[in-house]
């Protein structure tokens, strides 16, 4: 029985290895995982320190990224190759610590040498537009000499080749990144402002002028180089950001899921039917009125149940409060299985005692005006209170009602599964911290000149639909309650789940 969901495709099983080494690169410490990079810096004398290149090192190359989006790549390379062979020594620079190649050491050598290094570039690249876009910008540092060789009237195809040019730059493991780092380890050596010992010479001579068809093995090395020398004596970095933030309003990036995915109403039937088919099974299962373990057994199949069909009746299955839904049933299949599995009087009836400690707790902290809420029932809470015990005899536990934690109760019952499933993500979302704020209060700036930002949403958020996930969920659960009052055979047919990376981003 199952209300016609489509059949569930074969997702390819992941080996052993790869499961049991997904953090094999990270050190635990606690309650922490560390990356492998800051781990590995624990205890050395010099420490990690970490720079931006979208932020900081990007801006200051971007006469060399319009020139690789300008040109072919080896047509580019060759270009800065020559430009790199007629780079000033560093006797012509200021200050010696500034990256080389950039426009900040451009603008730290003497006017001579910058005259000449400018008109080596306009010599090289053949036309001034190619670099002209950056002759808007107010704030470039030694802007009179760019503009004297480079200046055009302003377009606004100016300022969208810069923003493609900034778009197309700021991953520092992409191919312009790596090309302007092997740009910048090539003008450090032929200035003298980077130096190797004599035996690394050579071989460092040979990678940069076979590159780029080196660059897949070469790549890292330069990246590595770039980041050893940090200087930026003119601030333009942040001047640039700045004024760019100021001139173009941002673009919020318009989701993938406006339109929330819908699945047949057949399938809506099929889940609505959950709690149909475990009420039936309730009555015919039940031999008296004081079977405390069959009321809670099948208590929680029916809250778990009526939760997923209010999901469906209310079409949240795309929103926030399906996902919070879903967790609920996600710990109520957990619980079931952890007692089923433990299947002890005295536990099952540890259960219900912590259900009737919090109603206490909550009462107490109402009658007390210590807490005050509109959404609490507190006549039903009362009435509550009565049914195991009188609540003077009630202790209120603050912690787990099992002495433990939900992982290790999916751990115990075989359903560690769902708890890595849905467990991390909803608690981040439930739980208001970052991840939660940013993806139902914010979206993406997609103007690339202000640095990704996040802005207020313009729309409601649609995440992937619950539906599946409420299928698979449910079933473990009938699967649970069956293995303890055998005869309930209403399962759902599970709908696909897309194959990994076929699922939408915003």
């Amino acid at each position: 029985m199952g209300g016609g969901m489509a059949k569930k495709k074969k997702k390819k099983k992941r080996s052993a290895k790869g499961k049991s080494g997904a953090f094999s690169g990270f050190k635990q410490h606690k309650k922490t995982l560390k990356a492998p990079i800051p781990a590995a810096f624990e205890g050395h004398e010099s420490k990690l320190s970490v720079s931006s290149w979208h932020n900081v090192q990007m801006p200051e190359f971007l006469w060399v990224a319009l020139i690789l989006n300008e040109f072919e790549t080896d047509n580019a390379i060759e270009r800065l190759r020559r430009i790199a062979q007629s780079w000033p020594n560093i006797s012509e620079l200021e200050n010696r610590k500034v990256q080389p190649g950039s426009l900040s050491a451009i603008a730290g050598l003497n006017g001579t040498a910058r005259a000449a290094i400018l008109d080596t570039i306009l010599q090289v690249v053949e036309s001034k537009s190619i670099i002209a876009p950056l002759c808007n910008l107010t704030q470039l540092p030694s802007r009179s000499d760019w503009v004297a060789r480079f200046g055009e009237e302003e377009s606004i195809e100016h300022w969208k080749t810069l923003g493609r040019t900034v778009e197309n730059f700021s991953r520092f493991q992409g191919e312009l990144a790596t090309h302007t780092c092997w740009f910048i380890s090539l003008v450090g050596a032929v200035s003298g402002q980077m130096t190797a010992a004599e035996h690394l010479r050579q071989g460092l001579d040979e990678m940069r002028s076979s590159y780029p068809a080196n660059m897949k093995l070469v790549g890292g090395l330069f990246r590595s180089e770039a980041g050893t020398m940090r200087e930026w004596p003119t601030g333009w970095p942040e001047m640039f950001w700045n004024e760019v933030y100021d001139k173009f309003p941002c673009s919020p990036a318009r989701s993938g899921r406006e339109q929330p995915e819908d699945y047949p109403a057949i399938v809506a039937c099929a889940i609505g039917s959950v709690a149909i088919a475990v009420s039936d099974h309730y009555w015919t299962s039940r031999n008296r009125s004081d079977d405390r373990i069959h009321e809670t057994a099948f208590g929680i199949a029916l809250a778990a149940a009526a939760l997923a069909n209010e999901v469906i009746e209310l079409r949240s299955h795309t929103r926030f409060s399906g996902l919070a839904s879903l967790r609920t049933i996600t710990e109520c299949a957990i619980n079931l299985s952890f007692l089923v599995q433990k299947n002890e009087p005295d536990l099952w009836a540890r259960f219900r005692l912590y259900g009737s400690g919090q109603a206490h707790l909550i009462s107490t902290k109402l009658n007390n005006d210590l807490a005050s809420a509109n959404c609490v029932d507190s006549l039903w809470i009362e009435a509550f209170l009565q049914e195991e015990q009188s609540k003077d005899f009630i202790n209120i536990e603050l912690g787990d009602w099992s002495g433990d934690n939900l992982r290790s109760r999916a751990e115990e019952s075989g359903t560690k599964d769902l708890y890595d499933s849905y467990y991390d993500y909803s608690s981040s979302l439930l739980h208001g911290d970052w991840l939660g704020a940013a993806t139902f209060g914010t979206t993406w700036d997609m103007n690339p000149f202000h640095r990704l930002q996040r802005v207020p949403r313009e729309y409601p958020r649609n995440i992937p639909s619950v539906i599946p996930d409420l299928a698979r969920v449910l079933n473990r659960m009938l699967d649970t309650l069956d293995s303890l009052y055998p005869g309930l055979t209403f399962r759902l047919q599970e709908p696909q789940l897309p194959e990994d990376g076929e699922a939408e981003n915003e």
